[in-house]
């Protein structure tokens, strides 16, 4: 999905391209090469979550994938629900509620958030035009 982005005043905003149709994990799926979010793709009347990465940023990122990869949404589905009821049986469920409980503690500490928004603002500046003015910021 691609993203366009707004300005209203001052901020600007990200919004995902909108859409028709039903994608019952869209947004949840990451690719398991590059890591990055799948987008929603629909393929002869199907839904399929797909990844596309450039030839370029692969050998830079020295990661071995293809130019695209294609996920069909009837083939996931099926495990994932499998999946699904062996946590929520009722004799798993306390271990699926402790797992969910260690997994809360898990999140991302505001400070490090802001380190890594630092990290990524100097990447930024470093790739950004050389000019007597300063790029606007979102």
């Amino acid at each position: 999905m691609s993203l366009l982005l707004r300005v209203k005043g001052a901020a600007c905003e990200r919004s995902p391209h909108s859409t028709t149709r039903p994608y019952a994990l869209r947004g949840l799926l990451r690719c398991g090469i590059c890591g990055r979010k799948m987008q929603g793709s629909w393929n002869n009347g199907k839904p399929h979550y797909r990844c596309q990465f450039l030839s370029q940023y692969a050998a830079k990122n020295k990661i071995s994938h293809p130019a695209s990869v294609y996920l069909p949404e009837e083939q996931l589905l099926p495990h994932l629900d499998e999946w699904l009821s062996r946590k929520f049986d009722p004799l798993a469920l306390s271990s699926t509620v402790h797992e969910l409980e260690a997994a809360q503690g898990q999140e991302a500490k505001p400070d490090e958030a802001q380190r890594e928004i630092a990290d990524c603002d100097a990447k930024l500046r470093q790739h950004a035009p050389r000019s007597k003015q300063e790029p606007t910021q979102c």
